[in-house]
């Protein structure tokens, strides 16, 4: 692994780290303040016990992880365009959906970076076209740097 793309798709892991973090506190909080108590913790275990092991996964078997990552990706961005086209009012269980895929290709990143980053620019464009902006854009970002460390590492010429 080249310098500069060692380095490039350590930025995208952190800026996608930083946001997770960030995003679970804002999320787990909300939870728990509407509606709360079990069905606040229900809630919030349907989605972060998933990404924990898509997290898992892809940080331990990142070939297999980027498979099951794909075929996440493309559920998340059928369901985030149908919650768009439709309007379930289910909350905002797309954006969350969104999120909950980010945080593993982001660990996927690191050993498959022009997957993860490819993938992390479809949900993150869905996102933002569909009004998450403020998911869709850390979103894009770090689809955009793993794939600029992609692109950093390959000889030239």
């Amino acid at each position: 692994m080249a310098g500069t793309e060692r380095v490039l798709r350590y930025v995208a892991f952190g800026v996608l780290m930083a946001f997770a973090a960030f995003g679970a506190l804002f999320i787990v909080g909300e939870t728990m303040l509407d509606p709360g108590g079990a069905p606040g913790v229900l809630l919030t275990l349907s989605w972060s016990v998933p990404m924990a092991v898509l997290t898992f996964c892809a940080a331990r078997w990142p070939r297999a992880a980027a498979g099951v990552l794909t075929v996440v990706a493309v559920a998340v961005a059928l369901f985030v365009v149908a919650d768009a086209l439709f309007g379930f009012r289910a909350g905002p269980a797309a954006f969350i959906a969104g999120f909950a895929v980010a945080v593993p290709l982001g660990v996927l990143g690191l050993r498959r970076p022009v997957r993860a980053g490819w993938l992390l620019l479809a949900v993150g464009t869905l996102l933002t076209a569909s009004g998450a902006v403020t998911v869709g854009i850390p979103v894009l970002v770090g689809g955009g740097i793993f794939l600029l460390a992609a692109a950093s590492g390959r000889p030239r010429g």
